[in-house]
Formats: structure tokens, sequence, C-alpha cells
């Protein structure tokens, strides 16, 4: 007990002192931490709110197209430019190329169903209802799939469409990233859109599912990516708190070089103002230097011979 009350009195002092004499340094530091982690949480929950109201523009396209009826009841993509077979990139078979998207949607939907993606508890947290967490059952957990991904619990909102009415400005053979697909939705409906039937469409099969699918993804990330800049927001709160604090102070050390001696390298040792502990390395460095510079003498010395 003696030797740690010793040391708290020799050592702690200094590094009080040193800790007041870099605070300024360290909440300029500090500051910068917390104006990069606020921009960034900014930007993404920018971009959260964006994709929210892609969701909202989806869906109120979708409640119109509900209203709308039918052309005619023909079927369509029935020309010769289909007659010809593909593999399915799920099982491998081969199918007419008319088909193969609906046969590819089932699948995967089979395969998928022998899968489990589920939790023993709810989610807390479900923003913009992305999860799907209907209960399960076969083995008393909650479905952990993006809610219009689902491919057990998930009941398509196309059933009650009678017309496609997939816009005909997806069509154009460019690259779009996903902002740029339903950025203005209604100047892509100006372009027109289809309207055969619903069930005989087989070029725009599923389209609704896919596009709402698309954004719970990318929103999904963004709240992943927004939640870690949360967390690195609260970790530096955390460390701001726990500065300055006795273990802290013991250590971390702030070094700083004093002035160097004119004739050597050597750094000066035994300040006023000097860490006991400080000065203890600065000898041993010392020492070290002298012993080297005395080997490299003689060597040079027993050269000349």
């Amino acid at each position: 007990m003696n030797l740690a009350r010793n040391r708290l009195r020799t050592i702690l002092p200094d590094r009080v002192q040193a800790y007041w004499d870099n605070m300024s340094h360290f909440m300029e530091q500090s500051q910068h931490l917390r104006d990069a982690a606020e921009e960034q949480i900014q930007f993404f929950s920018n971009k959260v709110r964006t994709f929210a109201d892609f969701q909202d523009e989806l869906q109120k396209w979708i409640s119109t197209i509900e209203k709308i009826e039918s052309e005619n009841e023909t079927i369509i993509n029935n020309s010769l430019d289909m007659d010809f077979v593909l593999h399915c990139a799920v099982c491998a078979l081969e199918f007419p190329a008319k088909l193969i998207v609906k046969h590819m949607e089932r699948c995967f939907v089979r395969n998928e169903k022998q899968s489990c993606y589920g939790t023993p508890n709810m989610s807390q947290v479900n923003p913009y209802n992305i999860f799907c967490e209907q209960f399960n059952k076969a083995n008393s957990t909650f479905c952990k799939r993006l809610r219009v991904l689902c491919s057990e619990h998930y009941k398509s909102v196309e059933d009650t469409a009678k017309v496609c009415g997939y816009p005909f400005a997806w069509n154009k053979s460019e690259f779009r990233p996903v902002i740029k697909t339903f950025n203005d939705m209604q100047a892509m409906l100006r372009e027109g859109f289809c309207h055969y039937p619903r069930k005989n469409c087989l070029q725009h099969h599923n389209w609704i599912q896919n596009a709402m699918g698309l954004i719970d993804v990318e929103l999904l990330n963004l709240l992943i990516k927004l939640d870690e800049w949360f967390e690195k927001k609260r970790t530096l709160q955390v460390s701001e708190t726990m500065r300055g604090d006795v273990l802290s102070l013991f250590c971390d050390k702030t070094v700083r070089l004093s002035s160097l001696n004119e004739d050597s390298s050597i750094p000066i040792c035994g300040s006023v103002n000097s860490d006991p502990a400080d000065d203890v390395q600065c000898q041993n460095t010392e020492q070290s230097m002298i012993t080297t510079m005395s080997y490299a003498e003689r060597t040079d010395y027993f050269g000349l011979q």
C-alpha cells in the first residue's frame, strides 16, 4: 500500500498537469470526430427518408393501377422471338423462354421454403415494417426475411390489379442506380405503362414485388449504415466521459520531446518538471547510446591498426 501511495503521489500530479496542458488538443480532436459523425448521420438519415418516399410513391402507383381496366384479354408475348428454350438458373432444367420467368420464381420459392430465417423472439424495432415477423408454428420462430420478399408469408398485391402497369421508362437499356430508378415516378409514367392484363403479361411478371424488394434492400443497407454511425457516436461519447480519470492517466501518457543537446542527440534528463518515470527511461537511453558510441570508437581504433 505504501508503494502504491508513493507512486500516486509521485507520478499522478505530473500526469494531471500534462493532461490539462493538452486539453485544447483533446477537445479539438473530439469536436472534429463529433462533427464527422453528425455529418454522416445526417447524410444517411436523408437517404433513408428519400427511400421511404419511394415506397409511398410506389404504393400510390399500385393503388392507381388497381382501378384501371385492361384493354383486352389476349395472350401476348407469343411471337416467334420467344420460341426457344432456356435453362433454369435454380434447377438447370430446360423450359420455353416465355415460361422461364414464372418457373424460376416457383423453383426459387420451393427451395427457399426449405430454409428457416427466424429467431425465437420478435424484433423490438422494425422500422418501416421491413421485416416479415410472421410466427412459424413448425419451429416456433419469428420470420426475419424481408417482408415483401418472404416466400412463405407474403401475398403479392398484384393479385388485386387487373393491368400490368409496368413503366416503359424502365425498358431503356442503360445502367440506373436504385435512387435514379425511383427518383421521379411521375416523369417516368409520362412515357407510358403496360396496359395488358396482368395474368397474361409474361414479359413483366411480378414486377411490383421485385420493385418493392429493391427499395427495401437498399433501405435496409442504409439503416445498417445509420446504426453503425450511431454506435460510433455513442462510443465517442463514452470515451469523452472516461477521459481524465485516474486509470486513463496511468495507462496513457503524452511524451513531448524537449530541447536536445547541441553536441549530441541525447535528450537532456533530470529537468525540474520532468516525470520520474521519464527520467529513468531517459537515463537508460543515454547509457545505451554511450555504450554504442564507445563500441563504435573501439571498432574504428582497431580498424586503423
